[in-house]
């Protein structure tokens, strides 16, 4: 069951949300720049509203004690204007005007249908079902009513629709349950199909389509833009790659690659001869070349090398960096002169008092600089980023960045070969790895911030407005409030999100009545 988007229903507040949930749909990556929640919250939400639904049954019995038939009530509330928000089956979010027939319909035949009371049993989640949601605020509280189409196999309600509804509202949530025909859910999917036609957007600048071709099952795993060719790395349910090579002008693809394990990040690399990338799978590099999608030369990790975790381990200039349980080592390319370069019991120390609860280890560290001389190495409590140490190897120092960010930040990322930055809720802090420099940039984290420029004087930032999907704006480092130049608005219904920003180009997908699909847009 595709529960992912569950967080955006209440973090957003919809007021309408349609999901079924048997499909595995193909998703974008989400980024700093998006119309929907970061990825973080959609877990936290999603596991939120996971662990409300999957209540003991004992728990949701108690509640269909309480009296009042709230499922009749409550069906008798229809939004009667603005704009309804709505996940389809295929794991898409748009929106449609609360007045649209298919709307009515769905809701007129919820009321007119008979649905009987019943103790849900736990076995509901362990058979073969579909699931419609919906979701609405009304009088102060938020409701969100789950229709499970069981299928004739399933082992306690075969053939039947079970109505799950939990309410919310001043802190307290009950649940109710109900039971009826399977005709409805067939009824209330085959409307939905309906709105699913009526979406277009709109944009107001020139976009370009990857030609991707079907993606089903697939999701994006990592990106990069090298010169006039866009790479992107798309992995299936089973964990294997395809690196597909798009030209960039055109948004044709000129060829695939296919991988047996998964891409998790792609940067570009000087590192072997002829090859200007390098792909990052669990226990390999292997380095390609764009100019030729389907030329490549792996590099595979020493046997003595155990990176612990996914993404642990990192090379550059002859040099090979990887975290274990006990810290961060260095060593050769082929393992040789391996040294602990950082202990993790060295952390609380080095975060004084800015050290939080728990205990800190490091992770996925990385080699900045031309020669690798500077390494970045974050510190993690649990699974909450906590600072970062910076380790100079010419100079034997190692300096601390606990207190430079403040407290709540989000995100650590590499703009290039020499910085990297956190963005935390007041602003974006940039660090130039080689002198240890830094500076504040007036942008707090958001999944509608992003830079673009080379010299990070230049923010690309978005803003909801009424009856627009997104918009966005060019905004200068040195006046954070300035909304003077306006770039890509996003008009109609159906699905747009930011992925992120390459040196030359805006990277986002979109879903409508098109299908779905990834783009480029040159700023």
């Amino acid at each position: 069951m595709n529960r992912k988007f569950l967080g955006k229903i209440w973090a957003a507040g919809i007021l309408f949300c349609f999901s079924a949930c048997m499909t595995a749909p193909v998703t974008p990556v989400q980024t700093p720049l998006s119309v929907s929640v970061p990825v973080q919250e959609q877990e936290k939400s999603s596991s939120l509203a996971i662990s409300k639904l999957t209540a003991p049954a004992s728990e949701k019995a108690a509640s269909n004690q309480q009296e009042g038939d709230i499922l009749e009530e409550l069906l008798a509330v229809l939004p009667e204007s603005g704009v309804i928000s709505v996940t389809d089956e295929s794991g898409t979010t748009f929106q449609v005007d609360a007045s649209d027939e298919n709307v009515e319909k769905m809701w007129d035949l919820l009321i007119s249908s008979h649905f009987d009371p019943l103790e849900i049993s736990d076995e509901l989640f362990q058979g073969a079902y579909d699931s419609i949601d919906f979701s609405f605020s009304h009088d102060k509280n938020k409701y969100l009513i789950r229709l499970y189409g069981c299928g004739e196999s399933h082992p306690v309600y075969p053939g039947r629709t079970v109505i799950d509804l939990e309410s919310r509202g001043d802190g307290d949530s009950n649940f109710y349950s109900y039971i009826g025909s399977i005709s409805v859910f067939q009824e209330v999917s085959r409307l939905a199909e309906r709105l699913r036609g009526t979406l277009r957007l709109v944009f107001s600048e020139p976009v370009i389509k990857l030609e991707t071709g079907p993606l089903e099952g697939e999701r994006l795993t990592a990106w990069l833009e090298m010169g006039n060719r866009f790479l992107c790395a798309f992995t299936n349910e089973e964990g294997t790659s395809r690196i597909m090579t798009f030209d960039s002008k055109t948004g044709a693809l000129l060829g695939t690659a296919r991988e047996a394990e998964t891409i998790r990040r792609m940067d570009p690399s000087r590192d072997e001869s002829g090859f200007d990338y390098q792909a990052f799978t669990d226990t390999r590099i292997l380095y390609r070349n764009s100019k030729s999608p389907l030329e490549e030369k792996p590099f595979s990790l020493p046997a003595q090398v155990q990176p612990e975790g996914i993404g642990n381990f990192d090379r550059k200039a002859e040099k090979l960096l990887w975290a274990e349980k006990d810290g961060v080592h260095l060593a050769q390319m082929d393992g040789s002169e391996e040294e602990i370069i950082l202990k993790n019991e060295e952390l609380a120390s080095l975060a004084g008092p800015f050290a939080p609860e728990g205990e800190l280890r490091a992770a996925s560290p990385r080699l900045l600089g031309s020669e690798a001389t500077e390494i970045v190495i974050p510190a993690v409590a649990g699974e909450e980023l906590a600072g970062v140490v910076l380790v100079n190897l010419e100079e034997g120092t190692k300096t601390a960045y606990f207190d430079v960010f403040g407290t709540g930040w989000k995100r650590l990322s590499y703009p290039d070969r020499r910085h990297f930055a956190a963005a935390g809720e007041q602003d974006i802090t940039l660090v130039e790895a080689v002198s240890g420099d830094s500076r504040r940039l007036p942008f707090p984290h958001s999944q509608e911030t992003q830079w673009y420029s080379d010299d990070f004087s230049t923010f690309l930032v978005s803003e909801k407005q009424k009856d627009v999907l997104f918009q966005g704006y060019l905004v200068s480092a040195r006046k954070p409030e300035d909304r003077s130049r306006p770039f890509l608005t996003v008009e109609g219904r159906g699905t747009f999100e930011m992925i992120g920003v390459s040196k030359r180009y805006i990277f986002a997908y979109a879903d409508d009545s098109q299908g779905p699909r990834y783009l480029l847009i040159q700023y």
